[in-house]
């Protein structure tokens, strides 16, 4: 796995803290040493783990900023957002202004601007679930992370990109989200192709929520589709903390969406959305977990697919109540709407309760479209193929509407909607 990426020299030792160097260190030795992924693993269950080789790939050059000028125009989606740019791993754009009692920084400034708070959110591993080696490559390129941090209520919303450009390249970006008690924050990120090159995305999320904080967050791949992409995200709510978070993958040949939802907190609650529409060959591979550990919290998860053509899906979910973790209502639903007799959707939903006094559930349903829908909106005048995107359209916009940002969610329906 792009072992001529595992290099220490490209960090000059003595520069950053300690804990910090030995922390990329442990990384580099972890990354070479761990296996490649197999379906012989029950986490790739379905799956097709090669496409999360990194063999055929260079480490992505730097992208001069006026490069992306237009390309940034063109997909800025809310105008009075602020605006955050990363290219090919590295900071482009980082606002100076910013509302008070926000922080937005890169990686190496919040290790040395607040070494104590970077300490506690850093030294602890985030859990995977089955693509450990390729988080452990993300942390030892790390340097170049993205940190926002917020100790109250932020209205504007922010809008990170990701922007790779270059063939045969990959990317590595990192997003830390701090919400300190009591703070609010809406967030939309977007994994953007600047071009049509072949290109692979290795993105960390790690959301902390302290206490009664709230964060709505939204994440849309949008590679082209010669590329691949691996999302993984780590989420830790507090006591009555509450997080909204939504991804969607209408970009990318092969993309695989990795969630861990640990509940810290009495009353904690999590909602988890993803609804997305795959044409032609794609893949789409979403593996969850959401991990109850304090009495009270709760967690609903409601993951869609429109699957076209050849296109198929994987949904691999978990909930665990921990013990002790009475009063919890955890649920979880994946439903599959199937447009062509030739795509294909596999789902594995799981529980286990090792708590009293829960209300649970989990399932899944995969449906095609019924020949009434279809007659129904024709006998009104509406053509077969636009009736079709109507259905899919609905489909997936039930999830959305689960999301309560409308301002984020309309951008993100702008750029998903078929």
């Amino acid at each position: 796995m792009m072992n001529h990426l595992l290099n220490e020299e490209q960090f000059p030792a003595g520069f950053l803290p300690a804990w910090f160097e030995a922390r990329h260190r442990q990384a580099l030795e972890q990354a070479g040493q761990l296996p490649e992924p197999s379906r012989r693993m029950e986490s790739w269950r379905f799956g097709t783990p090669g496409n999360e080789s990194l063999e055929n790939f260079e480490a992505a050059p730097p992208v001069a900023p006026e490069a992306l000028a237009s390309i940034i125009r063109e997909h800025a989606s809310m105008p009075d957002a602020i605006r955050i740019v990363y290219a090919n791993g590295l900071p482009v754009s980082i606002p100076e202004e910013l509302p008070e009692g926000l922080a937005v920084m890169d990686l190496e400034d919040f290790v040395l601007q607040y070494p104590d708070a970077a300490r506690k959110h850093l030294e602890t591993a985030p859990e995977t679930l089955g693509s450990e080696k390729l988080a452990a490559l993300n942390t030892a390129l790390q340097h170049n992370g993205l940190v926002i941090m917020a100790d109250r209520e932020i209205s504007r919303p922010l809008e990170i990109f990701h922007f790779i450009s270059g063939d045969n390249v990959a990317v590595f970006p990192a997003t830390l989200v701090i919400a300190e008690t009591g703070s609010r924050l809406h967030i939309l990120e977007r994994h953007v192709s600047a071009d049509h090159g072949s290109q692979f995305c290795g993105a960390l999320q790690q959301h902390h929520l302290s206490s009664a904080s709230s964060v709505k967050y939204a994440l849309v791949q949008e590679l082209n589709s010669r590329s691949r992409a691996v999302e993984l995200c780590h989420i830790m709510a507090d006591d009555s903390a509450e997080m909204e978070h939504l991804v969607s993958h209408p970009g990318a040949a092969w993309a695989r969406q990795e969630t861990v939802c640990l509940l810290n907190g009495d009353s904690a609650n999590v909602r988890l959305l993803s609804a997305s529409h795959l044409k032609e060959n794609k893949e789409l591979d979403q593996r969850t977990y959401q991990k109850h550990l304090y009495r009270g919290a709760s967690s609903n998860l409601l993951y869609v697919n429109v699957l076209d053509d050849e296109a198929s899906s994987i949904f691999s979910g978990m909930i665990l109540v921990e013990e002790g973790a009475h009063d919890t209502s955890a649920y979880q639903s994946n439903r599959n709407l199937i447009l062509s007799p030739r795509a294909e959707a596999n789902s594995i939903p799981g529980l286990e309760i090792l708590a009293d006094r829960v209300q649970c559930s989990h399932g899944s349903a995969t449906s095609s479209i019924s020949p009434e829908e279809i007659f129904y909106l024709l006998s009104r005048g509406i053509p077969e193929q636009t009736a079709r995107r109507m259905i899919a359209q609905g489909f997936l916009k039930h999830a959305l509407d689960q999301f309560s940002d409308e301002t984020i969610r309309t951008a993100v329906e702008s750029i998903i909607l078929p």
